[in-house]
C-alpha cells in the first residue's frame, strides 16, 4: 500500500514530475516507532541530532532571562552547546549561578546579572552589563522569565494586583527587554529574539 507524501525531514522528490514521493505505510510506521523509542529512551537525543546538524551560534552572544530552572535552564544549555557565550539574568542569583557553571563546563563563557525584567532600570543595566562583558555585542535574546500567578487557587480568587504582577512579568518583561536590546541588534545588523 502506498500514499503520496514525505517523511518529516526528508526532501520531497519524485521521478514522475509531480514532486511526490511514494512512501509505504510500513516505512512510515517504522519511522514513527523509531522516534517513539528514541524519545522514550533519551528525549534529548532527537533535539541534539538536529542541533548538531543544523544549529550553530559559534561566536554569538546570547542573553537569557529566567535561566534558573526548567525550560530556561534547558534553553541555556542548548545555546551553549550550539556555541554561544551567555549572559544569564534572573532575580535569584544562586540558581542562575549553578546554570552558569554548567555553561562554563561546556567551554562557553557565562556572566550572571541580577535583573527584574519588570524594571526598566534593571533591564537597561542588564543590557549595559552584557555589552561590557562581551565587547559590545548582543546577538540573541531569549525571554523565558515568566510566571503563572497564584497556583492552587481558582481565577476568581486572584486579586487584580496579582493579575497585574503576572501581566508585568509575562508581557511587560518581554517588551522592556526588546525595547532595550533592539537598538544594539539593529546597529550590529544582526539579532534574534525569542519570547517564550
Amino acid at each position: 500500500m502506498f500514499f503520496e507524501g514525505r517523511l518529516p525531514g526528508r526532501p520531497l522528490v519524485g521521478s514522475d514530475g509531480t514532486g511526490a514521493c511514494p512512501v509505504s505505510l510500513g516505512s512510515w510506521a517504522l519511522w514513527k516507532r523509531r522516534n517513539a523509542l528514541i524519545r522514550k529512551l533519551s528525549p534529548s537525543l532527537l533535539r541534539e541530532e538536529v542541533m548538531e546538524a543544523d544549529f550553530t551560534l559559534d561566536g554569538r552572544v546570547a542573553v537569557v532571562t529566567g535561566p534558573a530552572k526548567g525550560m530556561g535552564a534547558e534553553v541555556t544549555a542548548t545555546l551553549a552547546r550550539a556555541g554561544a557565550d551567555l549572559v544569564l539574568a534572573g532575580r535569584d542569583l544562586a540558581p542562575v549561578e549553578e546554570v552558569a557553571e554548567r555553561v562554563r563546563a561546556l567551554g562557553r563563557r557565562a556572566t550572571v546579572v541580577r535583573c527584574d525584567v519588570t524594571s526598566p532600570a534593571d533591564v537597561d543595566a542588564l543590557r549595559a552589563a552584557a555589552l561590557d562583558a562581551f565587547g559590545g555585542r548582543i546577538d540573541v535574546l531569549v525571554n523565558v522569565a515568566g510566571g503563572t500567578g497564584p497556583l492552587g487557587r481558582p481565577a476568581w480568587e486572584t486579586t487584580p494586583e496579582e493579575f497585574d504582577e503576572i501581566l508585568a512579568l509575562n508581557m511587560k518583561g518581554c517588551f522592556l527587554t526588546m525595547r532595550s536590546f533592539l537598538p544594539t541588534m539593529i546597529a550590529g545588523k544582526y539579532g534574534k529574539i525569542v519570547n517564550v
